[in-house]
C-alpha cells in the first residue's frame, strides 16, 4: 500500500481559482464593491461590479485572455516592477 503524494494537473497554465472566480475577477468584483461602500451608494457599487465582471468575460470570450493584458500595458502606466519591460508610452524606437 503506498499513499500517491503527488498531484499531476491536466493543464498548467490554469489560473488559481477561489471558489468559482480567479483572482483578478475577485479584484474587478470587490474594487466597485468597495467603491460603493466607501461613497454611501452599496447598489451603485453592486451593480458596477457584476457589470464590469460581465463586461470583462464578454471581452475574454471575444478577444481572448492574453489580449487583456495587451490592452493594459497599452494603455495604462507601468508601475516599474519589470525593469527590461520599455514604457508604453514609447512609440517608436530609435537604434
Amino acid at each position: 500500500m503506498s499513499m500517491n503524494r503527488h498531484v499531476i494537473l491536466n493543464y498548467v497554465d490554469t489560473p488559481l481559482r477561489l471558489l468559482l472566480w480567479t483572482v483578478p475577477e475577485i479584484l474587478m468584483m470587490i474594487g466597485p464593491f468597495f467603491l460603493g461602500l466607501i461613497l454611501e451608494q452599496l447598489s451603485l457599487g453592486l451593480i458596477a461590479s457584476i457589470l464590469y465582471f460581465y463586461g470583462y468575460k464578454k471581452y475574454q470570450q471575444k478577444f481572448g485572455k492574453g489580449q487583456f493584458h495587451a490592452v493594459k500595458y497599452w494603455y495604462l502606466p507601468t508601475d516599474g516592477r519589470f525593469k527590461t519591460l520599455p514604457a508604453s508610452y514609447l512609440r517608436e524606437y530609435i537604434g
